[in-house]
């Protein structure tokens, strides 16, 4: 990736790729929701096998967050809140299994 205005490289990000030359579990989430919004799944998921599954929580935290900041005091919203934290460890579950698969098939 180059910055618009020259041919100068964007500097590495991801402290594990910079420090051992290996993916992080995270690698490719923000390519991958870029190609997810453009309409591209598939490269997407070629990415980061885990993307889809970010994208949508990232998606789903839209409303929850706006109803928590009108200050919503339903019993379901601390069901929901409830659901979300648990989807939260879910999701480091799924990403650190998929980094693993991926480790393991020498895929990253």
């Amino acid at each position: 990736m180059l910055f618009p205005w020259g041919d100068i490289p964007v500097p590495e990000t991801c402290s594990l790729k910079y420090r051992l030359g290996i993916d992080c579990p995270g690698c490719g989430l923000t390519r991958g929701f870029i190609l997810i919004a453009h309409g591209n799944p598939l490269a997407a998921l070629r990415l980061n096998p885990a993307s889809w599954f970010v994208f949508l929580f990232v998606v789903a935290q839209i409303p929850l967050s706006l109803l928590h900041a009108l200050r919503c005091r339903r019993p379901w919203m601390q069901r929901w809140t409830r659901v979300n934290e648990t989807l939260v460890i879910c999701l480091v579950i799924v990403l650190v299994v998929q980094w693993a698969v991926r480790l393991a098939l020498g895929d990253v």
